[in-house]
């Protein structure tokens, strides 16, 4: 009688719902709106960190008005009939309540993740400004076409600008070009922020004849553009004259190389290098040629293939040999020997041999590169600020060997007579820092002056590098020190 009144007075609604779409859809609801509204907050959480707690809030109150209509529908006893409901509501349960939880955790977490982000976001462009650039040179041009040119001209010039657009200074170390037939030259002090410099090309045209590419590699102090390519092109030809309006001929015939001068570039130090140049006879009778005189050129160079007769419109292939063991110094050299004939048009001219002695290194893996010395100069500018010359400068520069093996020092050579260094020793063990004393001649010196010395080393990263002496000298002289 009990069970028949509370199933009169509390109408079972599960058995209605399960029959309807109302009870599959509430299901469907409750699961659905958490798995979006989930991911559409995560989506959110990525897109602005900043915001998280307006997403979780509004995402905890519709959670909890879900269980609670569970809640009720369980307390009416409108869905607990049958265990396979119990059980179904009690996992779902269990689910929500993890879910629950896991809000509540990032609720909590959240804010101060984003916090910290914030800072680290709003520090970054801080730290991107205090980030200095150092020295940075920047050519309009890097390239540039004489045309024409004219042999007789003797010499064809050209300038190129550039402005230092870093933060510091920028020093040119040194300009060297591809060939003796092309003298460089270039801005010896200082560059400031924004300040500007050049480097100017000297192409000699006489016994040049054709086209010609000549290349200007220029050695800076900068770490993002230490060394730079310049390139000069050009076509030296015969100038064309007249007497009394008459043309006259382009050529009349004679002796003549190929090219200007026999290149070795690089020239190593643990071998030899060959090169060939060819002799032309363009004139219409044999010419007959002195035996080259082997005092006349090094001992470590050879001459092979020098022919001692040339039919007309004959050619010869000679072969020059440079022993780079046995060469002195490091860096630009150049010599000339001398070719006699008896040409009635050249009966003389010069064979011109030049080269750029470099050490050979092997190439090295990174592990092997932090294994080899290296050698750090502090401070390598020194500023004397104003002086009076006629008085000798003194300063000191530190010389460190922060590699791992022993560091030698193998040539000094500076840009003038008046500067020079002076070594307690020429080897540094690894670790270890030398005082090395500069000293500089101030006699004749007049305006500004900035001068440098090259140090060449064993050190496999940077085996050149450069220290300056830099001053301001009024007009006035004081007496020569070493004259008295």
């Amino acid at each position: 009688m009990q069970k028949k009144l509370n199933h009169t007075l509390i109408p079972d609604f599960t058995q209605h719902f399960k029959h309807t779409f109302i009870y599959p859809f509430l299901r469907f609801l409750w699961v659905t709106h958490i798995y979006v509204d989930f991911f559409y907050t995560v989506v959110k959480i990525q897109r602005s960190l900043m915001q998280p707690c307006h997403f979780f809030l509004r995402l905890l109150p519709i959670s909890y008005i879900s269980l609670i209509i569970f809640k009720r529908l369980h307390t009416q006893k409108m869905i607990m009939h049958t265990t396979q409901h119990k059980l179904y509501y009690s996992s779902l349960n269990r689910i929500a309540r993890a879910f629950t939880l896991t809000i509540l955790g990032l609720l909590l977490t959240l804010p101060t993740f984003a916090q910290k982000n914030k800072s680290t976001q709003s520090t970054s462009p801080q730290n991107n400004e205090n980030k200095k650039n150092g020295p940075i040179p920047f050519f309009d041009k890097k390239s540039y076409d004489y045309g024409d040119l004219d042999e007789d001209m003797k010499y064809a010039t050209h300038k190129f600008e550039f402005t230092n657009i870093g933060d510091q200074n920028l020093f040119i170390n040194n300009v060297v070009s591809s060939c003796g037939c092309t003298t460089p030259n270039w801005t010896r002090d200082s560059i400031p922020p924004g300040g500007k410099g050049f480097i100017e090309t000297k192409y000699e045209t006489i016994n040049r004849l054709g086209k010609f590419k000549k290349t200007v590699t220029v050695y800076t102090n900068s770490q993002t553009a230490s060394i730079i390519y310049l390139e000069i092109e050009g076509n030296v030809i015969k100038p064309q004259t007249t007497i009394i309006g008459a043309p006259l001929p382009q050529t009349v015939g004679g002796l003549f190389f190929d090219k200007g001068s026999v290149v070795f570039e690089p020239l190593y130090d643990n071998r030899a290098d060959t090169q060939y140049i060819k002799l032309h006879n363009t004139t219409l009778y044999t010419t007959n040629f002195t035996p080259l005189n082997p005092d006349d050129y090094p001992k470590y160079v050879q001459i092979l293939n020098f022919p001692s007769a040339l039919e007309p419109n004959e050619f010869a292939k000679i072969k020059v040999i440079i022993d780079g063991t046995k060469a002195p110094g490091y860096g630009f050299g150049a010599f000339q020997i001398p070719v006699l004939s008896d040409n009635v048009v050249t009966p003389a001219m010069g064979l011109n041999i030049t080269y750029s002695r470099k050490q050979y290194f092997p190439k090295y893996t990174a592990k092997q590169l932090a294994q080899q010395p290296k050698l750090s100069i502090k401070n390598p500018m020194h500023d004397f600020g104003s002086q009076i010359s006629g008085d000798y400068l003194y300063c000191d520069y530190e010389f460190t060997n922060t590699g791992k093996k022993e560091l030698e020092i193998k040539q000094v050579s500076a840009d003038c007579p008046c500067f020079r260094l002076k070594f307690p020793k020429m080897k540094i063990a690894p670790g270890e820092t030398i005082v090395v004393q500069g000293i500089f001649d101030t006699v004749t010196k007049n305006g500004a002056k900035t001068i440098g010395c090259e140090i060449v080393s064993n050190d496999p990263s940077s085996p050149s590098k450069w220290v300056y002496v830099k001053a301001q000298f009024q007009q006035k002289f004081k007496s020569c020190p070493t004259c008295h």
